[in-house]
């Protein structure tokens, strides 16, 4: 059985996440991954950081095997979503939903009140987990200049982590 773990990302983990996406999307026909800022992958956490937010992995036995990120959007109270990979052996065991609530709950602890993302609609697993947990297609596309006429849609949702900053009165479970 496969041991995963999921960690905050260091920029150490820019090659294994450039493999990881290039991989990943190549089992999509007619998709080839092409990032829009290839200092993503350079310096992937420093990147994240820089934008107010946080990258984190999930490491299956000892690799990187998936990645999601979270940053501050240009308008206020909003985060958006980017870098989500997961290869296909570690889907169906909950990460990528754990993932998400990280993200979620990291958001909500810098006061965001909406997570959006854009995604290219041929990433069809992508597009069924967005769904599944709450996203919903905004309007319109745009194309990705990816030489291949990508379109992506846009999906938001309210965040929905509620953060307590309130220390707990009452003691831990099964504390005397």
């Amino acid at each position: 059985m496969p041991e995963f773990v999921i960690r905050e990302a260091t920029d150490e983990d820019g090659p294994a996440l450039a493999e990881l996406f290039h991989e990943t999307w190549g089992g999509y026909e007619g998709c080839a991954f092409e990032p829009e800022d290839p200092s993503l992958f350079e310096r992937p956490a420093s990147w994240f950081a820089e934008h107010g937010g946080r990258l984190w992995v999930v490491m299956r036995d000892g690799a990187v095997a998936g990645s999601l990120g979270v940053a501050r959007h240009a308008r206020p109270q909003e985060f958006a979503l980017s870098m989500i990979c997961l290869d296909e052996p570690s889907r169906g065991q909950g990460l990528a939903t754990a993932l998400l609530a990280g993200a979620d709950a990291f958001a909500a602890a810098s006061e965001a009140t909406k997570l959006n993302l854009w995604i290219d609609q041929r990433l069809a697993d992508g597009v069924r987990f967005l769904e599944r947990q709450g996203f919903l297609r905004d309007p319109g596309v745009r194309q990705h200049d990816d030489g291949a006429g990508a379109l992506q849609a846009h999906y938001s949702k309210p965040v929905q982590a509620e953060v307590s900053l309130r220390l707990s009165e009452a003691p831990p479970a099964g504390a005397a």
